[in-house]
């Protein structure tokens, strides 16, 4: 079952396998005959709004939720340096699904250890370059990361939108700038996203050092982006 799967590339996802949740699965073994008449197309009826019914539940409310959260949301401040000129020991990227500075890389499964990379142009400005951006050719294809530039301040942004983000391109931040990020994961069963916040704090040409503050919501479909565990 789909339910309103968000306007984002999903060529490159990589369906992890579930088992059908309770809510999934009609807890009813009917076995129907031939009927004729009023009687049948009723009890035809009957059980079509009951599958609606069910898949509205499911959905959550037609809000691309499915279940309910488990991990609490998190501001972080972090600091990264610009993926060029500086030592290959320093971390020079993020990987939302984790929360974890990295320094790009890829793997020896053919994958890649982040989704978005940090560098510094010749204006002194931040690019935040998507994994498929950074490494186009890499075996496995990179997730793809959606971003698009918030109009209100990072405190302000309670819930992520569900769409207008573009898909892997580069975006470039001054101080201050603040996005919001839709990422496809593997870990989310039915294509579900999940969603992110970042703002830029600071930029330090002399030793290319970025700081940033971010929010992950890793809730799989859930777009909350407010501290605590997220409930839509």
């Amino acid at each position: 079952m789909q339910c309103g799967t968000p306007e984002v590339s999903f060529a490159a996802l990589i369906m992890s396998p579930a088992a059908p949740s309770s809510s999934s699965i009609l807890p009813l073994s009917v076995s129907i005959s031939p009927t004729r008449g009023a009687h049948g197309r009723a009890l035809m009826i009957s059980l079509g709004a009951a599958v609606v019914a069910l898949a509205f539940t499911a959905c959550g409310n037609n809000d691309d939720i499915i279940g309910v959260a488990t991990t609490q949301n998190t501001e972080r401040t972090n600091t990264v340096y610009a993926l060029s000129g500086t030592p290959a020991s320093l971390p020079a990227g993020y990987f939302f699904v984790t929360e974890t500075l990295v320094r790009p890389q890829l793997l020896s499964t053919g994958g890649v250890n982040f989704e978005i990379a940090f560098d510094i142009d010749s204006q002194g400005r931040v690019q935040l370059l998507p994994a498929r951006v950074v490494a186009p050719d890499s075996p496995n294809a990179p997730p793809s990361v959606g971003i698009q530039q918030s109009t209100v301040g990072f405190d302000a942004i309670t819930r992520a939108p569900d769409r207008n983000y573009v898909s892997d391109s580069t975006f470039t931040a001054q101080a201050g700038d603040t996005f919001i990020l839709q990422l496809v994961t593997s870990g989310c069963t039915f294509g579900y996203p999940i969603y992110a916040k970042l703002r830029i704090d600071s930029i330090n040409l002399a030793d290319r050092r970025i700081v940033f503050t971010s929010m992950v919501d890793r809730n799989c479909g859930f777009r909350g982006l407010m501290a605590g565990l997220p409930t839509n």
